[in-house]
Parts: C-alpha cells; sequence; structure tokens
C-alpha cells in the first residue's frame, strides 16, 4: 500500500507539473496576459483524484505489462525501448530533413555531375530539355547554375557573379544565406560575393558582399534569364560570366558541366542509410551550426560529434524502420495535407 502511494504521489506530481504547462502555453496563445497559477489550478483534489495508467497497456508495438504499478517487465522495456528509439528516429529524419536535402544536393553535384573543386559548376540548361536530375523543386521552364562550396577546405571564397541574375545561397542546414542578383545586395549588377567560414576572425579586404556562413559546405544557385539563351548556349555563358575561386588563390582553372540527362540522385535516402549522412554532417560542421536540443535528440541515437557512429543490428533496423516511417509521413503532410486549402 505504501508503494502504492507514493507512486500515486509521484505520477500525480509530475501529472501536474505537465498540466500545469500545457494550460498556462494553451492560455497564452488564446491571450496576450499571463495566466496567474494561483487562481487558475481548479479545485482542489487529493491521491484519490489521480488517474493511473492500468498495469497492462495495450499499443500498437505489443502489450506492456508493469508489476507493483509501476515496474514494467522485462519484455516491456524491451518493446518501449525499441518504440521510443523508432520514434526518435522517425522525428529526427522529419526534423532534419532540410539538413539531409541540401548536403544530398552538395553531394550529388560532386559525385554524379563530376566536380573537382567548388570552383566547378552544373548547369542546367533549361526551356524545351527534359531534366532527369531528381531536384525537390526543380523544373524544366528555368535555366540552372550551381555550385557546391567548401569553405573548410578553401577558407573564404569568392563568387563572382555577372549582371541580370536571380539567386539564393544556403548553409549546410538549408537555411538562407543571402539573395544573389536583383534582390540581393548587388541589385542586378552582378559583384563578388564573398563567403567567409565560420569563425573566421582574419581582415576580410574591401570590395566583397560578405556573407559569414555558420556553415562550412554552402549551397549557391543561381537561375539565368533574358538572353542568355538555352542548351549549349547557356552552359558557354556561365561558362564565360561565372567564376568561383579560393579568396587565398585567386582564380583557377574549372569546369561547367552540362547536367543535362546525366541522372543525379540529389535526395536523401529514405532507408537507414541516411543516418550516415546525418552522422556525416554532424562530425564535419561546426556544432554551433545545430542547437543544444538537436544535438541531445541525435546523441540518444548515437550520432554525437567528435565519437564514432556504430549502430549495432538493431539500432540499424530502427533506423531503417524510422526513415521509412518519416518518409510516409511527409508524404501524408504533403500530399493529403490537414490544411482544408491545401490541395496538390
Amino acid at each position: 500500500m505504501k508503494i502504492k502511494q507514493t507512486l500515486a504521489i509521484a505520477f500525480a506530481g509530475l501529472l501536474i507539473i505537465s498540466l500545469a504547462g500545457s494550460v498556462w502555453a494553451q492560455q497564452a496563445g488564446n491571450s496576450e496576459e499571463t495566466r496567474n497559477l494561483f487562481e487558475t489550478t481548479g479545485k482542489k483534489q487529493t491521491n484519490k483524484d489521480f488517474k493511473p495508467a492500468p498495469d497492462e497497456i495495450k499499443t500498437s508495438f505489443g502489450n506492456l505489462n508493469f508489476e507493483l504499478e509501476a515496474f514494467p517487465t522485462e519484455e516491456s522495456v524491451k518493446l518501449i525501448y525499441d518504440e521510443m528509439d523508432r520514434q526518435r528516429a522517425t522525428q529526427a529524419y522529419m526534423d532534419f530533413y532540410p539538413t539531409l536535402s541540401v548536403n544530398a544536393i552538395l553531394k550529388a553535384q560532386i559525385r554524379d555531375f563530376g566536380f573537382k573543386t567548388a570552383s566547378d559548376a552544373g548547369v542546367m540548361p533549361g526551356p524545351g530539355l527534359t531534366p532527369s536530375e531528381l531536384y525537390l523543386t526543380g523544373n524544366n521552364s528555368t535555366v540552372y547554375a550551381c555550385a557546391s562550396l567548401d569553405l573548410k577546405v578553401d577558407g573564404p571564397t569568392v563568387v563572382e557573379i555577372p549582371a541580370g541574375m536571380y539567386g539564393t545561397a544556403d548553409d549546410a542546414a538549408f537555411i538562407f544565406l543571402t539573395d544573389i542578383g536583383f534582390v540581393g545586395p548587388d541589385k542586378g549588377k552582378g559583384g563578388k560575393y564573398l563567403f567567409v567560414p565560420p569563425g573566421y576572425t582574419k581582415q576580410i579586404p574591401d570590395g566583397y558582399f560578405v556573407i559569414k556562413s555558420p556553415s562550412y559546405r554552402v549551397w549557391v544557385m543561381m537561375r539565368g534569364w533574358g538572353d542568355i539563351g538555352s542548351g549549349e548556349k547557356a552552359v558557354d555563358y556561365f561558362r564565360q560570366q561565372l567564376k568561383i575561386y579560393p579568396l587565398a588563390s585567386g582564380p583557377r582553372e574549372f569546369t561547367v558541366v552540362n547536367t543535362n540527362g546525366l541522372g543525379a540522385n540529389t535526395l536523401p535516402a529514405e532507408d537507414g542509410s541516411v543516418f550516415e549522412l546525418l552522422n556525416e554532417i554532424v562530425q564535419y560542421e561546426p556544432k554551433e551550426l545545430f542547437s543544444a536540443e538537436q544535438l541531445n535528440r541525435l546523441a540518444s541515437l548515437g550520432i554525437i560529434k567528435g565519437k564514432a557512429f556504430n549502430p549495432d543490428a538493431r539500432m540499424q533496423r530502427i533506423f531503417d524502420q524510422g526513415a521509412k516511417l518519416g518518409a510516409a509521413m511527409c508524404r501524408a503532410i504533403f500530399y493529403a495535407s490537414r490544411e482544408k486549402d491545401i490541395r496538390y
């Protein structure tokens, strides 16, 4: 009986804390005033009002059984931790999808387009041609030019663009860094953008649009308009007009690739192997790119900066399930949105 009362009081305390936070959050969202907890806790309750979960809980992943009203059986412990890890893996897949996506693009440009350095660029030469590259939001009515910067390899890197561009640059978490062109700092006149790596302290020369990146890897993408044409004409235009090079060395040899028909795969994997990419990103980029909360959630899955990532067979299976569930949920959210005004 004493065990029962003690556990009931402990669980009641946790429940009250949780409910108080939930009530405050809900009320704060409905009113600009801060609710006075001393006036809004409701009528008096005792330990008899606490409603504990039963000793047997039926779930989609198995039946959970508890002894002495709280202690999970050995089999239940296994089921619970498997489900906790599966849920965390699923949520990590969804939460880090932007990061996984931009890094998959960067890797594909190097791997599938044959880039040798950050000075190389790929051109999707546009109208009338059928793209075979798996870009999530790409289209065949625009001429694109793209590049993969690595500020850890090259240090501060110059992207020298011609007049008349539209474009953007994103960091390794797919967070916006700058617009390029008419809506960017060059106002459509062209110019030199200098991407500076995290922690860089040396003096920066004048004459550049300086972009301080929180990550080492940066994706740069431009759209070509006007009289640059399409097909090989567009490829040649960027070959002549676009220059990317380390600030320290100045212009160097580079290749501009016509990517049409190369069939690049720029999408993150939808199986457990995607967590290998996520670990690679965490190991390569500065820890400040992600919040402590994000890093701690990944640590619960064995992805820890500075440590080897060696998931056992159990976690490999869970990672595979998490990625597949995450992909399924992303499809549902996108193609069958709960928002009544969204139809695909």
